[in-house]
């Protein structure tokens, strides 16, 4: 027990160690990482150093403005300042989670940097951070029914839609369809639940075609609406087109799982230089750890409600980036903003606990069994 609490005592000092590498990082750092945080930055401001945009730009600047109590001014001591802060709410997570191997701390302790950099500054994604918190507190709180926390999570994730990103009510959408899916049809692989999320979202992009052409057409153009106005941008070097061009409906529902493939696995990434190649690196890790906990999770019957969520929402937030992430830049740094999530389905001890004391209910909240698939 000593030689625990010691080893996790050691990761939590890394963690602050791996967030004052951040800060350095940072302080080197080109503009184009700060691209959001010096807009919101400026509007905080209110110094015409940069145009003002509107929508959820104001909402955080607004924010920002609102908690500013210690007056900051540049980008860099806000980095410091909301980064200590995120960093102290993961160390947190760490009294939950499990004996740590070699690699998950490493993988801990990357995503840290990580979050330092992209998530924790004043920018939206330092928001939407939260938002997940909540969601993980909502997942987590045993007490609540699980019909009750899948309206809760709805909730949030449409709430972050309306007042952020547009596309998080989509989250909300695959997340109930994977949900479904989890628990529900008795995949006993991770192949077939990502076989059967596909199949799940052809029939939605099919049914959007159909009866929401001008929804349909927004889920058609997100990336291109992006990325042809960036074509011959050197900054824009890790954009992601789509492999079928046009907007077309065999286009559409071609080149989404292939998307989802690039997206877990960025091997295009790994010839853009040493940067891109740690990234590469990172989401194989993450592509690890999230086989592994699938599996232990399908292979248990009737599955677990907590594990469940948690899948469902990282799958969710990965089929719905497939359609509109303009670049691997970006993708990195939304990932990353869902944390919280992802490391309680890799680590959570609760989880774990939760698995063997809950079983599969259906949204009534009466035992079912699953469907034979």
């Amino acid at each position: 027990m000593y030689e625990k609490n010691l080893k996790k005592i050691s990761l939590v000092v890394l963690t602050f160690l791996a967030y004052a590498t951040a800060c350095v990082i940072n302080s080197i750092l080109p503009d184009k990482y700060f691209f959001d945080a010096n807009r919101v930055n400026s509007m905080v401001l209110k110094d015409g150093r940069m145009a003002a945009w509107d929508g959820s730009y104001v909402i955080a600047a607004d924010f920002f403005r609102a908690i500013n109590v210690l007056d900051l001014t540049t980008i860099m001591e806000w980095s410091i300042v909301l980064g200590l802060i995120g960093t102290i709410v993961v160390v947190f997570f760490l009294f939950d989670s499990m004996e740590l191997s070699l690699l998950e701390e490493l993988f801990w302790l990357m995503s840290i940097v990580l979050l330092n950099i992209y998530t924790l500054n004043i920018c939206k994604d330092f928001i939407q951070f939260f938002f997940y918190v909540v969601i993980l507190l909502v997942v987590m709180f045993a007490a609540f029914p699980t019909p009750l926390r899948l309206v809760l999570i709805c909730a949030v994730l449409i709430i972050e839609g309306l007042g952020f990103r547009s596309y998080y009510m989509l989250v909300a959408v695959f997340f109930l369809m994977l949900y479904v899916i989890v628990t529900r049809f008795n995949c006993k692989s991770f192949g077939k639940v990502m076989l059967w999320s596909v199949l799940g979202c052809v029939v939605f992009v099919i049914a959007a075609y159909v009866i929401l052409p001008a929804q349909y057409a927004e889920l058609a153009t997100a990336r291109t609406g992006v990325n042809d106005s960036r074509e011959f941008d050197a900054n824009a070097n890790s954009m992601i087109n789509n492999a079928i061009p046009g907007t077309s409906l065999g286009a559409t529902i071609v080149n989404f799982p292939i998307n989802v493939v690039r997206l877990l696995f960025p091997v295009e990434m790994m010839i853009r230089g040493p940067l891109y190649l740690m990234f590469f690196v990172y989401q194989l890790i993450l592509d690890y750890l999230l086989y592994r906990s699938a599996k232990q999770l399908l292979s248990n019957r009737p599955v677990n409600r907590v594990g469940a969520m948690l899948i469902a929402l990282y799958l969710a937030f990965v089929i719905t980036c497939s359609f509109f992430e303009p670049d691997f830049g970006s993708w990195l740094r939304h990932e990353v903003t869902a944390f919280p999530v992802y490391q309680a389905l890799f680590f959570s001890r609760q989880a774990q606990s939760l698995a063997a004391t809950q079983p599969m209910r259906s949204l009534r909240g009466v035992a079912v069994q699953p469907l034979a698939i």
